[in-house]
């Protein structure tokens, strides 16, 4: 699945059995509350899939809601600007840590990185804004969430400068397991 900005579609790429060929693609159409999308991240959460989408025109989030299996069309929901704190959002990523759920996402207006706690998928969404981080600047792309043994960061693009910032989020404390250094460490 991917969005397209200019006229507010979800459209669907369908590969087939071979990934090395060029996809179909399936207009959805425009139903799904989309205002200006920019970016969306895929979250799996007990055998149900999900997608949240950047809305840079209306300066909103919006989840869809799929099956397990990708299959059917998502259920939409603009669930609008969390906490007032999107300002025209660019990037979105995910990530689990420390049993928790977290978005992390980019405002292109006031260059900063934005922090959405998910106690659930369905919400209630909470969340914290860094401003001054690693001297973000026009922020355009933010990547997948990295993790360091018991720490996670990201990168963020900047257009205005051409370069790219660092974002280092460090080991929270109230985690279940304390410290881990497996490739995949427990959540």
């Amino acid at each position: 699945y991917v969005v397209n900005n200019g006229d507010n579609k979800l459209l669907r790429l369908e590969f087939g059995n071979n990934l090395s060929l060029t996809p179909t693609v399936v207009d959805l159409g425009t139903s799904f509350a989309l205002d200006e999308p920019t970016d969306m991240v895929p979250v799996r959460e007990q055998g149900t899939w999900y997608a949240f989408v950047t809305n840079y025109g209306s300066n909103t989030l919006t989840r869809l809601d799929f099956d397990s299996t990708l299959a059917k069309l998502p259920l939409a929901y603009n669930i609008g600007n969390t906490d007032s704190r999107l300002f025209q959002p660019t990037s979105i990523t995910f990530v689990r840590d420390c049993n928790n759920m977290h978005l992390f996402l980019t405002n292109i207006t006031t260059d900063d990185v934005v922090r959405l706690d998910l106690p659930t998928i369905q919400g209630p969404y909470v969340g914290a804004t860094y401003n001054g981080l690693a001297n973000i600047d026009d922020p355009t792309s933010i990547s997948r969430v990295i993790r360091d043994k018991d720490s996670i960061f990201c990168f963020v693009t900047n257009g205005s400068t051409n370069s790219i910032s660092q974002v280092y989020f460090p080991q929270c404390h109230d985690a279940t397991i304390q410290t881990s250094t497996e490739k995949s460490p427990p959540i």
